[in-house]
């Protein structure tokens, strides 16, 4: 039974990586056995592959984007005549269950409310760190309460942008620092408090992000007064220590403050 309508046309697929919240209570008198939404965290699984219940394979395939559902789910389609735990058996078990999405992967850290599929992965294992120098080119979408999105923000050039500068959004800059790769091409989706300071907290926003690079920003001495922006990340990990004997070539420019 739908309790609340999803978005869109589109269902999974067998195959595919889905993430619900979901609570499982007893048909017989209601009790509560098991909660995503007590652990504040959603599930996940892969769906069609028999590492879920029967019924949840049938059912969630069925399910839209952001659909909530109540499961009816006789034993045959749950745990059988064994039981499972606090689950006895032939029992038949209710589960309210809300399909959030599939085929995108969360953002460690932020319980779901920021996601990400990879159009191209990139290369390495490296993430830009929270103060970098990132040089992306960027559209930015307004998702609206019926699935469409509405585009709201292209930068169509590769521009620098310093991290931890109020430019992105939270949830995008947690995204370039935690799963995002150097050449990567990328559907960031942010919810909630990760939208911060782009409109109100209800909105979601969706953003298709090409990473080229990063510079490294350094604050040598931790309080603003030598800031070193490295302009190439291949320079190995070995750093000169206070007896090195070293070689620069220098190109400077001086900085004018005016009064």
């Amino acid at each position: 039974r739908v309790h609340g309508e999803g978005i869109g046309s589109e269902t999974p697929q067998e195959g595919d990586e889905v993430y619900v919240h979901y609570v499982g209570t007893l048909a017989s008198d209601g009790t509560k056995f098991d909660s995503s939404r007590d652990r504040d965290s959603p599930f996940h699984f892969t769906l069609g592959k028999g590492s879920v219940i029967k019924g949840w394979d049938i059912g969630v395939a069925t399910m839209k984007k952001g659909e909530k559902s109540l499961f009816t789910i006789r034993s045959d389609y749950g745990y059988g005549n064994s039981g499972s735990g606090k689950i006895p058996p032939k029992a038949t078990l209710n589960f309210e269950v809300e399909l959030l999405y599939w085929n995108e992967k969360e953002v460690p850290g932020t319980k779901g409310k920021v996601t990400y599929r990879n159009i191209n992965e990139g290369d390495g294992w490296k993430h830009p760190n929270a103060k970098d120098e990132v040089v992306i080119k960027y559209t930015e979408f307004i998702v609206n309460e019926d699935g469409s999105e509405k585009e709201s923000v292209v930068v169509d050039d590769f521009v620098n942008i310093q991290l931890g500068t109020g430019v992105l959004p939270k949830g995008v800059e947690l995204a370039l620092t935690k799963s995002l790769l150097k050449n990567s091409t990328t559907l960031v989706t942010c919810k909630g408090e990760y939208t911060s300071g782009f409109g109100n907290n209800s909105k979601t926003l969706k953003y298709k992000i090409e990473l080229k690079d990063w510079n490294i920003i350094t604050d040598v001495d931790g309080k603003g007064g030598i800031i070193v922006k490295a302009l190439s990340q291949d320079c190995g990990f070995d750093k000169c220590d206070d007896s090195f004997r070293v070689k620069l070539e220098i190109e400077g420019k001086r900085q004018f403050k005016v009064r």
